[in-house]
């Protein structure tokens, strides 16, 4: 027994389903489209609900950047411009919120540490 090396690992019931969904999907030879990613309004907010990292489409991110470009000078969305982005996107309020606080601070970081 060698005490220097100790590793557990942990996995839950949820990491061994998501596994086998993967292992499944990419084995079956009938199937020639790529793995469910999660994407959608629908899994974006459900992974928001339970606190997961959600990932954009690239249409969203097209929408959120070019808003936060063409206002650059004071990016923070009004009420108003938050349900038009909502509509967009098919995202919640609060992930607008969390999406332009994320990026405020992409950009002040890029600005200071370039």
């Amino acid at each position: 027994r060698n005490d220097n090396i100790i590793s557990t690992v942990t996995i839950t019931k949820r990491d061994r389903r998501h596994q086998r969904q993967r292992h499944k999907h990419y084995n079956d030879s009938s199937n020639t489209e790529p793995p469910p990613t999660g994407g959608g309004a629908a899994a974006a907010a459900a992974a928001a609900a339970k606190g997961r990292r959600m990932f954009f489409d690239p249409r969203q991110r097209h929408v959120l950047e070019e808003w936060f470009a063409d206002h650059a000078i004071n990016p923070y969305p009004d009420f108003m411009a938050k349900q038009r982005l909502s509509k967009l996107t098919g995202l919640t309020l609060q992930q607008l919120d969390r999406w332009f606080i994320n990026a405020r601070a992409r950009r002040d970081s890029e600005v200071l540490f370039p």
